[in-house]
């Protein structure tokens, strides 16, 4: 059995479809993480995108092991989303992030 982790911060975060801003929310993501503790993971919840998102993300949680991604093969809606990052979530505290992606802004 695999020791648990240490997480102060667990941050779920649902994608569908935003190819386009990937990498930019992923920066962001760590950044905030990074300002608040050392100790946090970042997890993307990939809700059945039909575009590059998936990939996109699968590329980036290989460059960090503080990122992971949960894919859906369809989309099942934002709340089964969130649930789903929760329910994988380590963190003593887990905050989730809303997307807006007609104005490309992050909101928690």
């Amino acid at each position: 059995m695999e020791p648990k982790k240490n997480i102060a911060l667990s941050i779920v975060v649902p994608v569908f479809n935003e190819e386009q801003i990937i990498g930019q929310l992923v920066a962001r993501m760590v950044g905030a993480a990074e300002s608040v503790t050392p100790d946090y993971e970042i997890i993307f919840v990939n809700d059945g995108s039909r575009d590059k998102s998936l990939l996109l993300l699968k590329e980036e949680c290989a460059k960090n092991s503080k990122l992971q991604y949960i894919s859906f093969s369809r989309n099942f809606g934002h709340q089964i989303a969130i649930s789903a990052g929760m329910d994988n979530a380590s963190g003593d505290a887990i905050v989730t992030i809303e997307l807006l992606s007609t104005t490309r802004k992050f909101c928690l």
